[in-house]
């Protein structure tokens, strides 16, 4: 099957197991970041900062002065003004300030406070004195080179004006003597005893013309010189130390309470960094949402939970091979009441409410790869279709790794090999198993080993045997190889009604997405998945086991009959 990709919730969930599953992880990665965060901040020398606050110029004050009332974009301002505090001019008059203190002085940083036309500026050093002294001194130098520039700048002009005030003083006394050396003196009039008025010749109405344009810039070069000297006023009082630097009473750093919760922060996205790198780099199936996942758009019809004693013996019974020990006999005939004989009998629901009777006579039960359960859920779900009143076949297909035979302690000198070998008559291989119940189970063990049986079965040769041995029996339950291991099981999935995969939890994600696309490479029926070993908490099932087993007794192995 082609997984296309997760659902986004489904993936956020997985995440999320992930964190909280590897929490030891992240509280690790806590306590080891903000510990060493803590133990750094111990071993560090203490700094101490001086501040002082100085403003830059002020934004409200009216500006009088034409040559300088331009007017500027606050913000703008005192970022230039951050800058030219920190610059090599005014770090020399700081310099020759200090003198020697000057190379104790660490740190300087200078910010805009609150959106507002003051500055900040604070001078870092190990020597609180030193940091309240340097704090001190940058604000007043800044403020006096300022002012000394301001002076400059506008005195400058104010001066460049008055100078020209002086020099057209001079062109209007000269006019005037002229203008009273071409007027003639007034003459009076014997007759009448009045002024005689002599029109101005042209000559003395240009000069009196010429006298009063000059009057009038004199006027204004006058006027504007006042008003630069009260701008540079007004700009020079605007630029003061507002706050003066005060002593340091406690160290800017190291904190190391402050600098373990920073380091504790940073601990804290590194350990879920690195639990989620973990999750995805572990491709293992933990949970029942994380089969759900694997298994998709497939449903999960069952879910087994694990029995510690069943775990055991499965282990003894897969690592001595052809040993007679006392393999798990089926838990739903040894002991009815346990959780995990309730999960099969489940299973035997889903699949006989899936369709009819009659489409389900063939089932194979497979796995992706080995020692994931198949065996043990194939012989239980034969068991309980059985108790149901049906009459059911349990093949052993598994001809490289067989294990029926000791899960019954059955003989194994004639089986599937044999049949399809034509050694035995298919007749006379099945074993009958007593059920208690009112149907019928017989057990088709794998017989001797031969290749050449696993040959037959890969071939696909085998189908009309099966198909033979299918209409004598309502059910045949065939336990296969895994999906992974070869050829056999994929031949003998074409040829079943309905194949069951079976997921133990631990087994590889990329092993059951594999195994569900080979499947359906050869169009076989794949029902649903059955997750194995899965936790009673999870499975749902554990508030039923406890109910069930005070007064259970020792399990018992009902005997197998004689062969036919």
């Amino acid at each position: 099957m082609t997984v296309s990709g997760e659902p986004e919730a489904a993936s956020i969930r997985r995440q999320v197991r992930a964190v909280v599953g590897a929490s030891w992880l992240v509280a690790l990665a806590v306590l080891v970041v903000g510990g060493a965060a803590y133990f750094r901040a111990t071993r560090q020398p203490e700094i101490f900062a001086g501040e002082a606050v100085v403003r830059v110029f002020n934004a409200t004050a009216p500006a009088v002065g034409s040559g300088g009332a331009v007017r500027v974009d606050p913000a703008r301002e005192v970022q230039t003004q951050a800058s030219y505090m920190t610059s090599e001019a005014v770090r020399a008059g700081v310099r020759e300030r200090l003198g020697a203190r000057f190379d104790r002085i660490g740190a300087v940083r200078v910010a805009s406070v609150a959106d507002s036309d003051v500055l900040a500026v604070q001078v870092e050093s190990r020597f609180p004195t030193i940091a309240q002294e340097g704090a001190q001194a940058y604000a007043e130098t800044y403020v006096e080179s300022r002012r000394e520039s301001i002076a400059q700048t506008l005195g400058s002009r104010a001066d460049e004006l008055r100078a020209q005030a002086a020099k057209l003083q001079e062109e209007i006394g000269a006019i005037e003597a002229r203008i009273t050396e071409l007027v003639p003196p007034v003459a009076i009039d014997p007759r009448t005893g009045r002024a005689i008025i002599v029109p101005d010749s042209e000559e003395v109405k240009s000069l009196r013309a010429q006298r009063g344009s000059l009057v009038d810039r004199l006027t204004s070069a006058n006027n504007v010189a006042e008003e630069l000297s009260a701008e540079t006023a007004i700009r020079q009082a605007s630029i003061e130390v507002v706050n003066p630097a005060e002593l340091p009473l406690s160290p800017v750093r190291p904190v190391p309470l402050r600098d373990a919760a920073v380091g504790g922060a940073l601990g804290l996205f590194l350990g879920v960094a690195l639990a989620l790198l973990r999750e995805r780099a572990n491709d293992s199936l933990r949970t029942v949402d994380d089969v759900e996942e694997a298994a998709r758009p497939l449903p999960v019809l069952a879910l087994i939970p694990v029995d510690a004693a069943t775990e055991r013996a499965s282990r003894r019974a897969t690592s001595r091979r052809g040993a007679a020990i006392d393999a798990p006999y089926p838990v739903v005939a040894a002991d009815p009441t346990a959780a995990a004989a309730e999960a099969y009998r489940t299973l035997r629901a889903a699949l006989l409410f899936s369709s009819s009777n009659d489409d389900m006579r063939s089932i194979l039960v497979t796995s992706s790869v080995a020692a994931e359960g198949k065996t043990t859920t194939a012989a239980n779900l034969a068991m309980t279709l059985a108790r149901s009143g049906s009459k059911v076949l349990l093949v052993d297909a598994d001809l490289r790794r067989p294990s029926l035979h000791r899960l019954f302690t059955l003989d194994n000198e004639k089986g599937l090999t044999s049949v399809l070998l034509g050694h035995v008559p298919p007749a006379d291989a099945p074993i009958p198993i007593d059920v208690l119940g009112p149907g019928a189970l017989d057990v088709l063990v794998a017989g001797p080993d031969g290749w050449e049986a696993t040959e037959v079965l890969a071939s696909g040769r085998a189908g009309p045997w099966l198909e033979g041995l299918r209409r004598s029996y309502d059910h045949m339950v065939v336990d296969s190889a895994p999906v992974l291991s070869g050829a056999d099981p994929l031949a003998l999935a074409r040829l079943s009604d309905a194949i069951l995969l079976i997921v133990r939890m631990g087994t590889r994600r990329r092993d059951v997405e594999m195994a569900q696309q080979r499947v359906e490479q050869v169009s076989a029926s794949l029902l649903g998945v059955v997750a194995n070993a899965v936790s009673p908490a999870h499975a749902g099932y554990y508030y039923y086991d406890q109910r069930s087993r005070p007064s259970r007794g020792p399990r018992k192995r009902p005997a197998g009959r004689a062969p036919r």
